[in-house]
């Protein structure tokens, strides 16, 4: 069973970020800078104009686009 994580306490910068992911996962922090890039890249196309206008990352999040009159 794995031990329990400590809360964060400050917002991780970008790097930080990386770095927390990599250690965690054993990845290194240029193939999570990759993911984390085109997953940028995804979320991007799904809520750009005539794009789907939604987007679920599963057990995480969901971004919705919201039309407003001018």
């Amino acid at each position: 069973m794995a031990a329990k994580k400590t809360a964060i306490t400050k917002p991780l910068t970008k790097s930080a970020l990386y770095a927390e992911i990599a250690e965690n996962t054993e990845v290194s922090k240029k193939d999570v800078a990759a993911v984390m890039d085109e997953l940028a890249n995804v979320v991007e196309r799904h809520i750009k104009k005539r794009g789907a206008g939604t987007f679920t990352l599963p057990g995480l999040l969901k971004i919705k686009t919201v039309k407003k009159k001018a």
